[in-house]
């Protein structure tokens, strides 16, 4: 099965596993490092994605995937926590 076709849950469980396989063995190759990293950027894309969707991203991640729509960006920037936000970068 294709890593990016399971839940997020799942994906997430398999970098557990791999970090504890890591450290039971002891070390961790560059290819083990890439998988790790593989499965963890998947994952986050898609959570980012989940959060975007459900209103729960943090205020930077909402105003990057708004891009240009300025109907958008007013939006953002009206909630109560955009002020802050903004101000720290």
């Amino acid at each position: 099965m294709a890593l990016n076709s399971q839940p997020a849950s799942a994906r997430l469980k398999s970098g557990i596993r791999l970090m504890r396989e890591f450290r039971a063995r002891g070390t961790m190759s560059l290819a083990d490092f890439d998988r790790l990293d593989k499965v963890l950027a998947d994952v986050t894309g898609d959570v980012e994605q989940m959060e975007l969707a459900a209103g729960t991203a943090p205020i930077t991640t909402q105003l990057k995937a708004a891009g240009s729509d300025i109907v958008a960006l007013k939006r953002i920037l009206a909630q109560p926590n955009a002020g802050k936000a903004v101000r720290r970068g």
